[in-house]
């Protein structure tokens, strides 16, 4: 009888054993989920701040095409430095766009690897909402690869304007200088 109880007791601690082992092994796969959600969660904050880097980038322009048109304004009243204010100008703007063209491709390079570590890590639990996020961030990317464009666009319009309006002020200031050279030309005689 002792026996038996004693092979009942085995049996139930056997069972109990089993019970804990498999409840041990559900909490790793648990830890693990939790931890793929914990870099998920990081992975998003980093495409958050990236946004806002974009944003501050935009604001960035838009302040660069605003000083592009006060400098046009201004252009009559700096008639005798036309021609090196107008190289100089070239200069900073080249190099603008050069360093707005380096930082979009430096972002978009590193959201790109972004995406990709991304996708590779959380590919089996989260395959459908990665493609949405790439999707969505290609979208972005486009869109801010069109407003670039857009301001370079703008800002190169501007110059031409600029060096039109340069052109034509210099030569009403020669047509001024022959005509009052003309003019006295009748008083002398």
């Amino acid at each position: 009888m002792n026996d038996k109880l004693f092979e009942v007791q085995k049996e139930c601690c056997n069972d109990t054993q089993t019970v804990l082992i498999k409840q041990g092994n559900e909490l790793s796969v648990l830890k693990n989920k939790s931890t793929a959600i914990d870099q998920d969660i990081s992975s998003l904050q980093q495409i958050k701040i990236l946004e806002e880097k974009v944003q501050t980038l935009s604001s960035q322009t838009t302040t660069l095409s605003l000083k592009e048109r006060a400098r046009s304004q201004d252009f009559l009243a700096l008639y005798n430095m036309t021609t090196h204010s107008f190289s100089d100008l070239e200069m900073r703007t080249d190099s603008k766009i050069q360093q707005l063209s380096n930082q979009h491709n430096i972002s978009f390079s590193n959201i790109k690897d972004r995406m990709y570590r991304l996708n590779n890590d959380t590919l089996q639990s989260h395959n459908t909402s990665v493609i949405s996020l790439e999707r969505s961030l290609e979208i972005q990317l486009k869109n801010i690869e069109k407003n670039q464009s857009k301001a370079l666009s703008e800002i190169s319009s501007g110059m031409l304007e600029t060096e039109k309006r340069t052109n034509l002020t210099l030569s009403g200031l020669q047509k001024q200088i022959d005509d009052s050279t003309d003019i006295g030309k009748y008083f002398i005689l």
